[in-house]
């Protein structure tokens, strides 16, 4: 068996977990907007101290790399690159909204049938959101998006398959489709680290690994930026 040390910083949660082999065995998060960079590596720290290993008795770092937020993906990966060329590991990066699907499979309550696809929904702000599409078995069935939403959103899938949508942007995709009868809503479900344990485990055994030196978060879309206007004297 082998330590993974998995990083989830896509979202409004910090969290770091370890797990030894698709097992977690520790977690540390907080929901604290804004503290990903202040509290990520203590985090760290304190979860290697906790289990009484050191970053060179890893076997890789997984991160989850996209979509997400700007700020919170370059922090995760960064780290992640640090601790891989520091320890000399390999590095496995994740998609986030996959990451989020499966965490809804394993920790949820909810009766899922077998015909039914979980659509973990990121908040792009505005009417915007990145949506990724898998089945109940946590495989994709349509490559990730990024959806300016309408009435006409999701409509295809909901027509054949009921559709569990999580994450923050699932409230005001519901105010949009109003409620269809073959959709359900989780906005309040939130990621963490726990769900990235199965996956990053199966694409280690695999060697599914990033190239530490040139991988980039997976952005989806590019930021908006701005040009400063030069005072004219």
């Amino acid at each position: 068996m082998s330590y993974i040390l998995l990083l989830e910083t896509s979202s409004s949660v910090c969290s770091v977990a370890l797990c030894y082999g698709p097992d977690v065995i520790q977690c540390i998060e907080s929901s604290q907007p804004n503290i990903h960079s202040s509290l990520l590596s203590v985090f760290i720290h304190e979860i290697l101290k906790q289990s009484t290993i050191t970053a060179k008795q890893l076997s890789a770092v997984a991160v989850s790399n996209g979509p997400g937020s700007y700020t919170g993906l370059r922090i995760g990966l960064s780290t992640a690159k640090g601790i891989c060329y520091g320890a000399d590991l390999p590095l496995i990066a994740l998609d986030s909204l996959q990451v989020m699907a499966a965490w809804f499979k394993e920790s949820t309550l909810t009766q899922i049938e077998s015909n039914t696809l979980i659509i973990p929904l990121i908040d792009a702000r505005r009417q915007e959101v990145y949506a990724g599409y898998y089945n109940t078995e946590i495989q994709p069935v349509k490559n990730p998006e990024a959806i300016i939403l309408n009435e006409f959103s999701f409509q295809d899938f909901m027509q054949h398959h009921p559709c569990l949508f999580i994450g923050n942007g699932a409230e005001k995709t519901k105010s949009i489709l109003k409620n269809h009868y073959n959709s359900r809503f989780f906005a309040h479900f939130t990621t963490s680290a726990y769900g990235m344990a199965n996956l990053a485990w199966q694409m280690y055994r695999q060697q599914q690994f990033a190239d530490v030196a040139y991988v980039e978060p997976f952005y989806l879309k590019e930021a908006h930026t701005t040009t400063p206007i030069k005072k004219i004297i």
